[in-house]
């Protein structure tokens, strides 16, 4: 039970980790963390579980145990990468459904039941806490794609992280083109409309007719184009 705990994800395991995070009761106790291609929300509020956080709460002595709360005692490294399109464009794409993110800060209902709110871009884009928080670092941009990070010639200096809390890595300089930004935008609103638009057509099935088939039809198509969206 004593044992330090040190944690590298990439991609979905990013949400793994934050997902696990939230969950009341010290469902986690981690050390140093790392993360590549993070899928989750930028406004994660990474405060609210790390050490410093918990000598806030204890000074104010709130009456829940600090031995309940989930937490961060060590480091959170998290590289971003340019080209990084399943965050840059899919996740923001997600993010933008979830209309969640702003429920899911503010109300403990919302952040229990829906996990969307969750998901973003916080791996292109940065995490917001990020840019304040003492133990806090990043590597905004690496030149590269969804898995750049987790390449071989990263593997060492993700290892002494991890070990050490420690990351010597010259700053990479790497800069987001402008036609990125444009076109992961171009890509939320087509996506939105198409969830909108499924979304119409099933109203409408359900006015005119009435037909249950029709209507689960209309409603399961709607899900498989946002799980695809998703999952590609």
């Amino acid at each position: 039970p004593d044992s330090k705990v040190h944690v590298a994800a990439h991609s979905n395991g990013t949400f793994v980790v934050c997902n696990a995070l939230s969950k009341p009761k010290g469902f986690v106790k981690l050390n140093n963390v790392y993360f590549a291609g993070s899928v989750v929300s930028p406004r994660f509020p990474w405060s609210d579980y790390t050490a410093n956080k918990k000598k806030e709460r204890e000074q104010e002595e709130e009456q829940m145990s600090l031995e309940d709360q989930s937490s961060v005692d060590g480091r959170i490294h998290s590289d971003c990468a340019t080209m990084d399109w399943p965050v840059g464009a899919l996740c923001y794409t997600l993010s933008v459904f979830g209309i969640l993110n702003w429920f899911v800060s503010r109300y403990p209902f919302w952040a229990s039941t829906l996990s969307w709110g969750r998901i973003g871009a916080g791996g292109v884009d940065g995490f917001v806490e990020g840019r304040s928080l003492p133990g806090f670092s990043e590597t905004r941009h690496l030149n590269g794609d969804h898995g750049e990070a987790i390449r071989a010639k990263y593997h060492i200096d993700i290892a002494n992280f991890l070990l050490t809390g420690r990351l010597e890595r010259k700053p990479p300089g790497g800069m987001i083109d402008h036609w990125f930004r444009w076109l992961r935008i171009i890509f939320a609103i087509i996506g939105v409309a198409m969830v909108v638009v499924l979304y119409i057509i099933t109203i409408n099935l359900a006015a005119q007719g009435g037909d249950a088939w029709a209507v689960m039809n209309g409603a399961l198509l709607t899900i498989v184009v946002i799980r695809i969206l998703m999952s590609v």
